[in-house]
């Protein structure tokens, strides 16, 4: 069971961090700050369990250095993991509101102060129960001792496990919460989404509300496990009972790394035999084009112009919706009217798409 928990934490901090890594080298992969702290806050959890390896058998036993680093990382981690995850939700929660409400100047700094706090509540959390523990075993250093499994090192007592799992159950309450109102909130405004990208019709819905019920696994199952470490009795705890806590703890960053590392854009990215759609590439080109001016809009006009006229000039209206640019794609609305002077020698029948 040990190998199995080490071969798992390993196989997924390699998986995540070639997933943060490719979307940071590409640039046509967009994806939000708090999407990058989440896939990083999990290769934390990897590495806090790395500092044991190599002594997870009896006599192997850590230096008091190391343990004491492990200790304080077991407790702080899987409540920055809650925070980040219920960080990311909460800025597609309001990203959303905002797009549907329409964003204006103002609202666009409030979002980007929100983002901030996102970003700085969890390593605030993480810090202080860091402290914490150090304040602890710094009383009494006795309180520092490897599980009866000798896969990780914690403190005796039950205040680091209730500590930590206080808060991930707080942040589990309130990720639920809020993923039930978001799921509300696109499933009426969901033709307001599809007419945001016609191409794809209500894909972006689905897969939108897809990703928002994937994001309910991982507080749950944090939740189960922070209450099987609170209340199970010390008597009654076995070396195999926990090596099969720690694997199902192992398991949480595995399904991570698949389930995040598995979207269309970055699996693209990693299939390099394959030549990519001159289709897929022209829609990409008009549909993410950058520049201060650039706006993609929405809606579609035929046009019928007589083919012996060579010049005609038309006026369409449109819907204008430009790139909020969160990294989530959202975007505001507002209908516009141009005149436009075509240039043709021989048309007979047009049509405009605009994307």
């Amino acid at each position: 069971m040990t190998i199995l928990g080490n071969t798992m934490y390993i196989v997924s901090f390699i998986a995540l961090a070639a997933i943060l890594g490719t979307k940071w080298l590409n640039k046509s992969i967009k994806r939000t700050i708090t999407w990058d702290l989440f896939i990083a806050s999990w290769l934390l959890h990897c590495i806090t369990f790395f500092l044991s390896m190599g002594h997870q058998v009896g006599s192997s036993a850590p230096s008091l250095g190391l343990c004491f680093v492990q200790a304080a990382m077991l407790y702080a981690t899987p409540v920055y993991n809650a925070c980040v995850s219920l960080a990311l939700l909460l800025h597609l929660h309001f990203t959303i509101v905002a797009t549907v409400r329409g964003i204006s100047r103002s609202s666009s700094k409030k979002m980007r102060i929100l983002v901030w706090i996102l970003m700085i509540l969890p390593v605030i959390v993480y810090l202080a129960i860091l402290l914490m523990t150090f304040i602890l075993v710094a009383q009494d250093r006795s309180l520092l001792q490897r599980d009866q499994t000798f896969y990780f090192c914690n403190i005796k007592g039950q205040v680091g496990i209730l500590t930590s799992s206080i808060l991930v159950f707080l942040c589990s309450i309130v990720f639920i919460f809020y993923e039930i109102y978001t799921v509300i909130i696109l499933w009426k405004n969901s033709q307001t989404f599809r007419a945001m990208n016609p191409h794809s019709r209500d894909r972006v819905f689905r897969s939108i509300v897809f990703r928002i019920g994937v994001f309910t696994v991982f507080p749950i199952i944090a939740l189960f496990l922070s209450l099987i470490l609170s209340f199970s009795a010390t008597d009654s705890w076995t070396p195999s009972s926990g090596m099969r806590i720690n694997v199902v703890d192992a398991s949480l960053t595995l399904a991570c790394a698949i389930i995040f590392g598995s979207q269309g854009d970055l699996l693209r990215v990693w299939m390099f035999w394959r030549e990519s759609s001159p289709y897929r590439s022209t829609q990409h080109s008009q549909t993410h084009s950058s520049g201060p001016d650039h706006a993609r809009t929405g809606g579609r006009s035929r046009i019928a112009l007589d083919p012996v006229v060579p010049r005609v000039g038309v006026k369409v209206s449109t819907t204008q919706i430009q790139d909020t640019g969160d990294g989530y794609g959202w975007v505001t609305k507002a209908h516009v009217e141009s005149d436009i002077e075509l240039h043709l020698d021989t048309v007979e029948d047009t049509k405009l798409e605009a994307l």
